[in-house]
């Protein structure tokens, strides 16, 4: 009930300026994941904080309101400067707080996707919203097209591009010294994913998502998710088998030429409803997912 509440205020907030109001309400959670590596909970996109010899490297930003509260919690763990941030997608409850951590000396990075659509206009049709241009200095000033590796002290950080999974611009980061791995929203821990088909998602892409982390990750490897809880390798294991079966079933009723209302009414995602349909993305709207993915 905690993470279906947490959906509503972020897919609320998602398209919405953030009011001071909706933001003084919001506490930021902060869980240490390693003596170098933190994850911080409020509303949007789950961040996640680096710590190098020098500097901090941040990867998402959350809502531009929260950015106080944000940098207020970062400061309690270590007194070091941001000198990267890391968008995993252009979604804005990931990116809006991009321009006060640019105005404080973090250089933005990103999927060079990202920074064509935070450059103009975007439209989500799931939402039916229109998404304004981040101004210029909310941009990200380093961009990559498949992968890009930043060292920050003894740990590596790997950012990894996965094309169209959740969007176009997609980026997982991968820390092996610490058996950490952000995936952004590539991955909903313990609910069905939203696939936003209009900035490019598709299911196949976020299966191939899943799949590579399973690869990189073991049983002790610790799993950021853009939404829901922190995750582990046996979670997505499971989590992936679901996607693929489902995946699979409307493929095959497709191509039996069935349209998207009778596939909806063959109650696909039924054995899986009861642990995955806990979020804003109901069973329908996956099967939509999957539909238009094809």
């Amino acid at each position: 009930m905690r993470y279906l509440l947490l959906f509503v205020i972020t897919f609320t907030m998602l398209y919405c300026q953030a009011q001071n109001s909706d933001s003084e309400k919001i506490d930021i959670k902060v869980t240490a994941l390693t003596d170098n590596v933190i994850m911080l909970e409020g509303s949007g996109g789950q961040i996640g904080v680096v710590k190098g010899d020098h500097s901090l490297l941040v990867i998402d930003a959350q809502f531009e309101p929260l950015y106080d509260k944000i940098k207020a919690s970062i400061s309690e763990w270590s007194s070091l400067p941001v000198e990267y941030l890391l968008n995993t997608h252009w979604h804005n409850d990931h990116t809006d707080g991009n321009e006060p951590f640019s105005v404080d000396g973090a250089t933005i990075i990103a999927n060079q996707n990202v920074k064509s659509r935070l450059s103009s206009e975007q439209k989500v049709e799931y939402f039916n919203k229109v998404v304004p241009a981040l101004p210029e200095t909310a941009r990200p000033r380093i961009t990559f097209s498949e992968m890009l590796t930043i060292q920050m002290g003894e740990e590596q950080v790997n950012v990894i591009h996965l094309p169209n999974a959740h969007t176009d611009g997609d980026a997982i980061i991968h820390l092996p010294k610490s058996n950490v791995i952000h995936m952004g929203d590539t991955y909903f821990s313990g609910m069905y994913p939203f696939i936003d088909i209009s900035t490019g998602g598709n299911i196949k892409g976020i299966i191939k998502a899943c799949e590579l982390v399973l690869s990189l990750s073991d049983e002790h490897t610790k799993i950021i998710c853009g939404h829901g809880p922190l995750s582990n390798h046996k979670d997505l294991l499971t989590y992936t088998a679901m996607l693929k079966d489902i995946a699979e079933k409307v493929e095959t009723a497709k191509n039996k030429g069935l349209e998207l209302k009778a596939i909806v009414e063959m109650n696909i995602t039924a054995p899986y409803d009861q642990t995955y349909n806990v979020g804003f993305v109901q069973p329908k709207d996956l099967i939509a997912f999957v539909y238009y993915s094809l």
